[in-house]
């Protein structure tokens, strides 16, 4: 499982996140790395993974 758009992503993870945790990432959008701080929003938990919604905190322009 896997969204993104510019506000935040759903991620399938096979750990356990804290809601509100604060967190940083990065990853390629095609040849472009993107790399923001973000904030765990929510989970959910199906079968095995843990559905995780993230929020993107202050991601730049030019990334977005």
């Amino acid at each position: 499982m896997f969204d993104i758009n510019k506000g935040g992503l759903l991620l399938s993870l096979p750990v356990l996140l804290e809601v509100n945790q604060p967190i940083k990432g990065g990853f390629f959008l095609g040849k472009i790395k993107i790399l923001s701080k973000a904030l765990v929003k929510h989970i959910a938990k199906i079968e095995e993974q843990y559905a995780t919604g993230i929020e993107f905190v202050d991601l730049n322009s030019e990334s977005a």
